[in-house]
């Protein structure tokens, strides 16, 4: 008789192919043991799944979105149907319940899926409402909302996904939202949602309006890392103020086109002790850099500054300034587009 790896420990093996969709695929067909200990994993994050071959892109990504409205309560089966938008005659029953299992939700995508599959725009809007409506009742722990970041494609398609009415996103680590969203997504008030409070990483634009940031500085204390996209300034007085609220800042990411950080640098002197990764991208060689200085227990550092007609005199200036500070920890220096002179 073939000796048999008891659950936790297939669990374990299966956790180590989280990022390996089509070998954790395989293993749901081997025996139900597997298929029951895998299915959770590979549904953790479905959708991030991204193939070189299109046709099997969108073939992956019909199964999927199949298998979600196979998931949807009877009376929005019922609903769909009766609008011919969907025929459950094809349809199975699921074996498992596989919307619960979800845990990073990257509404964009589920959207772009949807957009995809269905021409009607009536349908593509009643399936994307259906589908978000399960998602809010069924997920009873949600870690990573990934949220539009585009409002004309939030109207479009008339999103009105908020996390007030999403209890399974109490326990949310990671937010990803764009520099103009919705006012459906601030209609209520940060402050009374707790999940808020074990934000770890938050990735967002600076154009978001000031409340934003300034009811989640009253919540949000340890955030671990910050990806800010400087593409507006209607935000950066709240940004300056979650920043400087945070105890234990580690991972630090800024990027712009057209607007500066130079009025967030002020903030970044309260973290000067606590970030140790930095990554600054940008097309404008003129930002101030001299800031990096602060943050004496840097490990890793990225410059990525592509330069302008091959013309790298500016960057090389402003590098200069900061060549001389002294980075104990210093582990990694990447500097992909620009070569400062050695003296």
């Amino acid at each position: 008789m073939a000796y048999k790896l008891p659950a936790d420990c297939l669990n374990e093996i299966f956790e180590n192919l989280e990022q390996n969709k089509p070998a954790l695929h395989s293993c749901l067909l081997v025996n139900r043991l597997w298929c029951r200990t895998s299915v959770r994993i590979l549904w953790r994050n479905v959708l991030n799944f991204n193939s070189s071959d299109i046709s099997r892109q969108s073939k992956v990504e019909s199964s999927i979105l199949h298998m979600l409205i196979a998931c949807l309560p009877n009376k929005s089966k019922k609903l769909l149907s009766e609008n011919r938008i969907v025929s459950f005659s094809t349809f199975t029953p699921p074996l498992f319940n596989y919307a619960a299992y979800c845990k990073v939700l990257p509404i964009y995508r589920i959207i772009k899926i949807v957009e995809n599959v269905y021409i009607n725009q009536f349908g593509k809007l009643l399936v994307l409402d259906k589908i978000f409506q399960m998602f809010t009742s069924q997920i009873s722990s949600l870690k990573k909302l990934i949220y539009p970041y585009n409002k004309k494609y939030q109207d479009k398609h008339k999103i009105t996904f908020s996390l007030a009415e999403f209890p399974g996103a109490r326990e949310l680590s990671e937010l990803c939202c764009g520099s103009d969203i919705s006012p459906n997504f601030f209609r209520f008030p940060l402050t009374e949602f707790p999940g808020a409070r074990k934000l770890s990483e938050l990735r967002c634009g600076s154009n978001i309006p000031s409340e934003f940031f300034q009811q989640l500085s009253q919540i949000s204390h340890n955030l671990r890392t910050i990806f800010i996209d400087f593409n507006g300034l209607k935000g950066l007085e709240g940004l300056e103020e979650l920043i400087s609220k945070q105890k234990n800042l580690k991972n630090l990411a800024m990027s712009t086109f057209d607007v500066s950080w130079e009025n967030v640098i002020p903030a970044l002197k309260s973290q000067s002790n606590t970030i140790t990764k930095l990554h600054l991208y940008s097309n404008n060689i003129c930002l101030p850099l001299s800031f990096v200085s602060f943050f004496i227990n840097l490990q890793e550092v990225i410059f990525s500054f592509p330069p302008d007609d091959g013309v790298d005199d500016d960057f090389i200036e402003n590098f200069v300034k900061i060549e001389a500070s002294h980075f104990p920890r210093l582990q990694v220096l990447k500097i992909p587009f620009q070569r400062p002179k050695p003296e």
